[in-house]
């Protein structure tokens, strides 16, 4: 059996095919990529949560630590003024920069939004008066102190699950800050 030449077969040379593009990508592709956008977007998520809870848990930390310095010195000023501190704070947390420019009865209607809860008027005359006035510190019972801290924990629960007002502003968490009328007595 004779079989033809190769070479004068009307065949053509092996064909290949053409490269694959990179665009579009294929499916598997576009599935990594978005559960990499999913990855993100929940360790932000959880990385603000754990920031809200930290401060929650520093300003109830802190308003432990004002209890305690108060029962052991019994001094109402200085309970005043760190409690009166860390309500601004705690404030400013939750609702950003106006909170802090805030006084007065303004302040103290921005207090009262973030606890969602009215303030006694026992104890609005403890943070507008006894702050700045030992005399009127001293003339306040020590129950007031005590329904006080409770109010602030109320405050520190109700503060956002996020940090989110907080890193906005630049705000640190609540911790105890030395003033500069601590440092002199005052003066």
């Amino acid at each position: 059996m004779n079989l033809p030449d190769p070479q004068s077969l009307p065949l053509r040379d092996i064909h290949l095919p053409p490269p694959v593009p990179w665009w579009p990508l294929a499916p598997g592709w576009w599935v990594l990529a978005g559960a990499v956008i999913v990855a993100i977007a929940l360790a932000w998520w959880a990385w603000r949560r754990r920031a809200g809870r930290r401060l929650r848990r520093a300003a109830l930390a802190e308003i432990d630590a004002i209890e305690a310095q108060f029962a052991q010195d019994g001094e109402p000023h200085a309970c005043a003024c760190a409690l009166s501190r860390l309500a601004h704070r705690m404030t400013l947390a939750a609702r950003g920069p106006r909170a802090a420019a805030a006084t007065g009865t303004d302040w103290i209607a921005t207090l009262e939004a973030v606890a969602a809860k009215p303030l006694p008027d026992a104890l609005r005359e403890l943070l507008t008066r006894a702050p700045y006035s030992p005399a009127a510190a001293g003339a306040l019972p020590r129950e007031r102190y005590a329904e006080l801290a409770a109010y602030l924990r109320e405050l520190a629960r109700a503060l956002p699950a996020s940090a989110e007002h907080a890193a906005a502003t630049g705000a640190a968490p609540p911790a105890r800050r030395t003033t500069h009328a601590a440092e002199t007595g005052g003066v």
